[in-house]
Order: structure tokens, then C-alpha cells, then sequence
């Protein structure tokens, strides 16, 4: 058969055209393969961009002065091959490691003894994450990364949300930061109720200790010291230990956070003590009477209000309210007397009313008659000393309630607990406030695909796909050849 020259270079050029189509869609994969390794090309289309960074962390990566490493002791097809919320903490390495100080490296330890023998002094699994530089070294356990909860009749836990980016955040920050915040939270008197509030400023890259006054000298090191609802009345012996902690000898520059709780017994030497910095703690509960106040069906539960901006900024900026639950009313006795001043950022509002803890007075209570608002939620004493421009403070803070800084409060993501504790504790121990980061839920479909069903999907397009356009094309070539 006599071959047609027109057709046969109308063929070759549709041939030639639909290879060189598939040529070029290869090359622009492997391209963008690289340029994603490179760069961290992804693009978060959730609702509350939980596969991103937030700003604030955006911030602390860009002023990084020294470089980090993040070693992940476990294969990353481990991480992506799990539910979403190990693929959510997966993208967020990698938004990390998209910072020039900042290098990442899975590391499977089952081939790598040689990495484990270096680290020996850790007890290094396949769920850590070690983070190193310049000689100084902390980890984190990957379920650290998220909330999770325990099915209390099937006995099976469940991650409700991540906190991936907060916990890497903070672990880089106390990596990194020169002079950490160092906090005392004492026992000895009966004093509880500080589990969370203890995880939450070592999230944010403090040094907590924990210390019995009624054993030991204040750790002379320590910026804060921290008093919660303590049972019995502190002795003249702990009492001093604490005036001597707040003058620092005479240099000032310490403070005290004292929480109290409805539920303690009279303590008339912590209450003269407190007096003395011009606050007093009430008898009685808080009741509120505005039902557009409350979080819960129980008058107790009361939002409180902010009366500045600079303690409760990052709260305010978030839209958050403030809860004191179960809380005693506060009085200032003054608000100015000598070098010392009193203020109160968090308050009740008139619509609150004092409510007797005894059962035999609460049958005659009626909240028309009771003592009305407003009154003080949180006080803050600041005793200064020096001349003008060279100032020296220490600080004595009094919350109205010890449930403030309960796990349900401090990690709800719709509460600013969290947010004004730290705005306050860090702005008052003369430190730039650190990074509060709410956790964050992933309310998206997924495909359950296993690793299997991911690699038939990867080379039906990496290879199955060209293939058949090529098939395609020769078939048309074919085809043309004929007419």
C-alpha cells in the first residue's frame, strides 16, 4: 500500500504533539514536587485555616536568630497514612519548615541506631520529636499534639482537636529564649488545682517549679510565685517568706498570683497579709442575676468584665469573654496609699449580687435584699520604689476564683482565660507577652484511602495516565494512517 505523504505528516505531528503535551505535564509534576519540597507550596482551604500557622507564630519564625532542627523519630508516611489530624500535624511541621532557620528530618530509629546511641540520655520512641539547636535539646511526644478525650462507657480515646501548632510553637520558643519566666507554685498548706494552669505556662515557655513553704526558702530565681485555694491558713514563718520574695531586697521586680475558692476555711494571717497591699477577699459567692452573663444554667458561672485593654489585648482581640466561675468577691481598700496602687482589670457588674456559702443562710437569702455590684474579680497591688524614670515594682494579683484556671476553662478555644492570664503574668513579670494559641478542630470530609489504595492512586497518575494518552495518541496515529 502506497503510504499518503500528507497523512503521514498530519499523524507524526498529532503524534508528536500529544508526546510532547505528556512530556511536559511530567515535567511540570516533578516540578512542582520539587518546588513543594522547596517552598511548602500548599494551599489550606479549611474554615479556621487549621493547616496553617497563625500569625503570631508567622512572626516568632520570621525573628528567629538561631537555626533549629526538628528530628521526627518516625517515618512520615506514618503520619500522612493516619486520620486527619496526624495529616493535619504532618502540614504543619512543614509550614515550620518552611523558615530558613528551621530544618526538618523524619529519622526512622528502627534503622538509625546510631541516632538513638547520641540521644541516649532521652528515652527516644517513635512518637517523639526531638528539637536541637546549638547544643541545647527538648522533645515533644506526638500525642501531645492534640486534645483527646476518653469514651467513658467504650473505655477508647479520641482526638477532639489539635494543639499541634501551639506545643511546637512554645517547645521552639523555650528552645530558643534566653532568660524564661521562672514560677514557684507552692504547697504545704493544703494548696491544689494548678495541673493545668502549670501545663499552660510551660506551653508557653516557663520554667515551673514546685515548692512547700512551709519547708523551704523561695527559689531566689523565681520571677512569680503562685497560691491556690490553700485549705489552711498560712503561718508567720510562710508569710515572711513571702515579703522577703516580694522586696527582693529591696530591688523589687517579683510577684505573687494568690487564687482563691469558695470552699477554703477562714484564714485571717493570709487575709491581713493580703490586706496590707490595700485587697480584701470576701465571704460569700458570687451570684449573677443576668442570665445574658452566664455560660451554664447555674447563676455562678458569671463572665466577667475587662475595665483596660492592656492585660486583656490578645483576649479582646480574639473576641473572647473572661469566666470566673464560683468566684468570692473582692474589695480595694484604697486605691492609692504611699508607693502603693491598686487597680481591677476584671470585674462583676452591678447585676451581681452576694450569695452566703452556708446552706443554713441561703434559705433566707433573696437577691432584692442581698449586697449588690459591682465588686472586684482580679486586683492588682504594684508597690513601687526608686525616683522617677528608674522605677522598680513587685506586684501581689488576687483572683476571685481558683476554678478560673480549670483544664475545661484554660482549653476552651471560646474562652479568653487562657489569653488574659498570660497577657497579664507576662506584662507584670516585665516580659514581652508570649504566644497564646487556641487548638484548633478540622471539620472537613476526607477519604479513608489506605497506604495501598494511595499508591495505586499515585501511579495511576504519575504513570498509568501518560500511558494511556500516549496508547491514545498511537492509536490515532494508527487510525490516521488509514484514511
Amino acid at each position: 500500500m502506497k503510504l499518503n505523504p500528507r497523512k503521514l505528516r498530519q499523524g507524526s505531528m498529532a503524534t508528536a504533539i500529544t508526546i510532547a503535551v505528556v512530556v511536559i505535564l511530567v515535567l511540570l509534576m516533578l516540578l512542582l514536587d520539587v518546588l513543594d519540597n522547596q517552598f511548602q507550596l500548599r494551599t489550606d482551604l479549611t474554615e479556621n485555616k487549621a493547616f496553617e500557622l497563625s500569625e503570631s507564630t508567622r512572626d516568632f519564625l520570621a525573628e528567629l536568630n538561631r537555626d533549629v532542627t526538628l528530628y521526627v523519630l518516625t517515618p512520615e508516611q506514618n503520619l500522612t497514612a493516619g486520620d486527619v489530624y496526624y495529616l493535619q500535624a504532618n502540614e504543619v511541621l512543614h509550614r515550620y519548615a518552611a523558615s530558613p532557620r528551621i530544618h526538618l528530618e523524619f529519622v526512622d530509629l528502627t534503622r538509625s541506631p546510631q541516632f538513638q546511641a547520641k540521644y541516649s540520655q532521652y528515652q527516644l520512641n517513635s512518637q517523639t520529636i526531638l528539637l536541637e539547636s546549638q547544643g541545647r535539646t527538648t522533645t515533644v511526644n506526638l500525642a501531645d499534639l492534640f486534645n483527646i478525650e476518653s469514651d467513658q462507657l467504650w473505655g477508647e480515646q479520641y482526638i477532639v482537636s489539635s494543639k499541634a501548632e501551639q506545643v511546637m510553637t512554645s517547645a521552639l520558643m523555650g528552645l530558643t529564649v534566653e532568660n524564661p519566666i521562672t514560677a514557684v507554685i507552692t504547697e504545704g498548706f493544703g494548696e491544689g488545682g494548678t495541673d493545668a494552669l502549670h501545663a499552660l505556662l510551660n506551653a508557653n515557655h516557663y520554667r515551673v517549679i514546685q515548692q512547700n513553704l512551709l519547708l523551704e526558702e523561695i527559689d531566689p530565681s523565681a520571677d512569680l510565685v503562685i497560691i491556690s485555694s490553700p485549705m489552711r491558713d498560712y503561718s508567720g514563718e510562710a508569710l515572711r517568706k513571702l515579703d522577703a520574695f516580694l522586696d527582693n531586697g529591696g530591688a523589687q521586680g517579683k510577684t505573687l498570683f494568690y487564687l482563691a475558692d469558695v470552699l477554703q476555711p477562714e484564714t485571717p494571717e493570709l487575709d491581713a497579709f493580703l490586706a496590707d497591699w490595700g485587697i480584701e477577699v470576701q465571704p460569700g459567692v458570687i451570684w449573677e442575676t443576668d442570665p445574658s452573663k452566664l455560660v451554664t444554667n447555674s447563676n455562678y458561672w458569671s463572665i466577667v468584665q475587662y475595665t483596660e485593654t492592656l492585660y486583656a489585648a490578645d483576649a479582646l482581640r480574639g473576641g473572647l469573654f473572661t469566666l470566673m466561675p464560683e468566684a468570692r468577691p473582692l474589695t480595694l481598700l484604697w486605691e492609692q496609699q504611699g508607693n502603693l496602687e491598686v487597680t481591677q482589670p476584671l470585674i462583676f457588674t452591678e447585676t451581681t449580687r452576694i450569695h452566703p456559702v452556708e446552706e443554713s443562710a441561703s434559705a433566707q437569702w433573696s437577691a432584692e435584699t442581698a449586697q449588690a455590684g459591682p465588686f472586684a474579680a482580679l486586683a492588682v497591688a504594684t508597690r513601687s520604689t526608686g525616683n522617677a524614670g528608674e522605677e522598680r515594682y513587685s506586684h501581689v494579683v488576687v483572683a476571685a476564683s481558683s476554678l478560673m484556671v480549670e483544664p475545661t476553662i484554660l482549653e476552651n478555644p471560646y474562652v479568653g482565660n487562657s489569653e488574659f492570664l498570660l497577657g497579664l503574668l507576662s506584662r507584670l513579670t516585665g516580659q514581652e507577652p508570649g504566644i497564646t494559641l487556641a487548638p484548633k478542630t478540622i471539620g472537613l470530609q476526607y477519604l479513608p484511602v489506605s497506604e495501598l489504595q494511595m499508591s495505586l492512586f499515585g501511579s495511576l497518575f504519575t504513570a498509568l495516565l501518560p500511558l494511556l494518552v500516549l496508547a491514545v495518541g498511537a492509536g490515532i496515529f494508527l487510525h490516521r494512517r488509514h484514511l
